[in-house]
């Protein structure tokens, strides 16, 4: 699931490494234009067509992640943490550091604009995404964030 600034950012990756792709392409091609025969022990030749592979195998990954993806609206469930909404959390494992977490899509491809700079953006599928999805303001929620169990006291969703 995206939300549309990322679900836009996404399909502008696949179209940047369909270009790499047809260029590394023409980089072989141009490396045995005056022989055709002249494609082994050709290092300009072995580093295009590294290249190609290289880059054809992350548009795959990205080309199925396209296939495979829709857009989201921004949850709207009042004072509920879901895509697209910020999370004002209180970190009791911190003693209760103040803390807000913009939960976004799927992969973060773009910073949303105009984001305050005390926000975190966070993947839904992140660690913290995962322990506040779905989360009303009152409730503590625990979990496991870079090895550390935590607890989170949702002050409010916004």
């Amino acid at each position: 699931m995206f939300l549309k600034k990322d679900l836009d950012a996404l399909r502008g990756k696949v179209t940047e490494l369909e270009g790499k792709v047809r260029k590394a392409g023409r980089d072989m091609a141009g490396s045995i234009a005056d022989d055709p025969n002249v494609w082994h022990d050709n290092p300009a030749y072995d580093e295009a067509q590294r290249e190609q592979g290289m880059w054809n195998g992350e548009l795959e990954r990205y080309r199925k992640m396209l296939r495979e993806s829709q857009e989201v609206p921004v949850e709207a469930a009042p004072d509920t943490v879901g895509i697209g909404r910020t999370a004002i959390v209180m970190n009791m494992t911190e003693s209760g550091k103040l803390y807000k977490y913009l939960i976004g899509s799927f992969m973060v491809l773009v910073p949303t604009e105009g984001l305050a700079s005390d926000v975190q953006e966070v993947s839904y599928g992140s660690p913290i995404g995962r322990i506040l999805m779905g989360a009303k303001g009152g409730d503590f929620r625990k979990g496991v964030v870079t090895g550390k169990e935590v607890t989170f006291f949702i002050a409010r969703a916004e």
